[in-house]
């Protein structure tokens, strides 16, 4: 401003990657979820043990939790690493609902689930990694539909919170999103 030459508040190119940023936190997200799983605890305590730890990581560092969930720019294909660090943050959600029995308000979900499956041997791969083998096309199933409602119940809570928008609503997001996180293991049957 005053006496500034006109190019002093320009743009200047990133010294890393314009990715670099989506590929450190998705791997922070995912380690944070990976060290919270206690696989000795029962489905549904490591499923609220691994949402707490989605959700503390994000709401600790929301700046880089909102660059890596926001609204996707048209066009963007993601690297591929980064698309298995982003499968790597959901990979322990697998090995909780693999073992879940769905009821009725998730078999629709399970069964696309299975399609997807079925029509994507990457996919099947990644699921095979954390959660079933792969001939148990009813576990991989399971797994993945419970990992991606997780995911959406995660995303929508956590992403409400980091941008402020449950401000001044008179309850606490924690608890939310524990109430969400019981509706779904009761959903899929953990005990």
């Amino acid at each position: 401003m005053g006496g500034e030459p006109a190019d002093a508040f320009e743009c200047r190119p990133a010294a890393r990657p314009a990715d670099e940023p989506d590929r450190v936190a998705a791997t922070a997200i995912g380690v944070a979820a990976a060290r919270s799983d206690d696989v000795s605890a029962s489905p549904r305590e490591r499923l609220r043990s691994l949402a707490a730890a989605y959700r503390a990581w994000a709401v600790g560092e929301p700046h880089r939790y909102l660059l890596i969930q926001g609204s996707p720019v048209p066009g963007y294909v993601a690297p591929a690493d980064t698309l298995d660090r982003a499968r790597a943050v959901l990979g322990p959600f697998l090995a909780v609902f693999a073992g879940g029995a769905p009821g009725a308000g998730v078999t629709l979900v399970v069964a696309q689930m299975a399609d997807w499956l079925a029509s994507d041997a990457a996919v099947g791969g990644w699921v095979t990694e954390y959660a079933a083998d792969a001939s148990d096309t009813a576990a991989c199933a399971r797994a993945l539909a419970g990992a991606l409602l997780a995911w959406a119940q995660l995303h929508g809570s956590v992403g409400l919170e980091t941008a402020g928008q449950f401000t001044g609503m008179g309850h606490r997001v924690d608890t939310l999103l524990d109430a969400q996180i019981g509706m779904l293991a009761d959903a899929f049957g953990l005990g």
